[in-house]
């Protein structure tokens, strides 16, 4: 059986060793802090479970998560979201969460809606590689876009990819993902029960062979050659035949020797 280390609980980490132990590897995954999940972990107290980090899925049923978890066996139901509004300055407006609902919002002017479907039939079809480096505020002023226009890409920016800071939005990265919003028909959604059933169901899949150790901080990563081969934690050498770093890149780099990192990462 193929030994696979994790370094990271959150949710990538769970997925992935879930995944992998579903398809015999015996999986270890080491988490620092006390919770599992990281941005999407919860509380548990009094009877009641709270969402602390993410609430939603995105893309719902057609999503990568909820794909992992049919895969090994558990269907996730998904609950769509109601009417959603935003403030103007004066009142409450609907904010449009599909193309049929722009023309039933008061936040554009006609000609405004018009472009922005023009927009998003463009970005339906389109191929946005050459602009994953360019940002969502670079590419707004290279098009003109400006009033009602802007205010729905903002919006957009906030909601699909949860940065209402247009300057470090990728543009390429966004209209991606709002393509395969308008492709599957699906945005963010809510995930019944939360994201409970999500971890027990991924915990329960791991822990058949393997082990989810938290409140361990990992130390390095052990290399034989070129390969890695463990981890060290506490003075001790966990041995593995593969090892995964789910972590920030920065945090990634700092576990690996500088001489085996690409210059620049050191």
């Amino acid at each position: 059986m193929p030994k696979t280390i994790i370094v990271g609980a959150g949710i990538n980490g769970l997925l992935l060793g879930a995944l992998l132990a579903h398809e015999g590897d015996e999986v270890t995954v080491f988490e620092k802090s006390r919770f599992v999940g990281g941005r999407a972990f919860l509380l548990e107290k009094g009877g009641f479970v709270l969402d602390y980090g993410i609430h939603l899925t995105r893309f719902g049923p057609k999503s990568s998560v909820a794909a992992i978890l049919r895969h090994i066996g558990h269907e996730l139901r998904f609950r769509r979201l109601g009417a959603s509004y935003v403030h103007d300055g004066e009142r409450m407006k609907l904010f449009p969460t599909s193309p049929g609902g722009i023309f039933k919002s008061d936040l554009f002017s006609l000609r405004e809606k018009l472009r922005i479907l023009g927009l998003l039939v463009a970005i339906k079809s389109g191929r946005f590689d050459h602009l994953l480096d360019v940002s969502l505020e670079e590419w707004m002023r290279k098009h003109g876009v400006s009033g009602g226009i802007r205010t729905y890409f903002e919006l957009v920016s906030a909601s699909v990819m949860v940065c209402p800071f247009v300057e470090k939005t990728s543009a390429g990265e966004m209209f991606r993902n709002l393509r395969r919003v308008l492709v599957t028909g699906h945005s963010a959604e809510y995930p019944v029960g939360g994201w409970k059933p999500i971890h027990d169901a991924l915990m329960e899949v791991i822990m058949r062979s393997g082990r989810i150790i938290t409140g361990t901080r990992i130390e390095a990563v052990v290399f034989s050659g070129r390969k890695a081969a463990g981890v060290k934690e506490g003075g001790k050498i966990h041995r593995a035949d593969r090892v995964v770093i789910n972590a920030p890149v920065q945090q990634a780099a700092s576990l690996i020797p500088a001489e085996l990192l690409a210059p620049g990462y050191a």
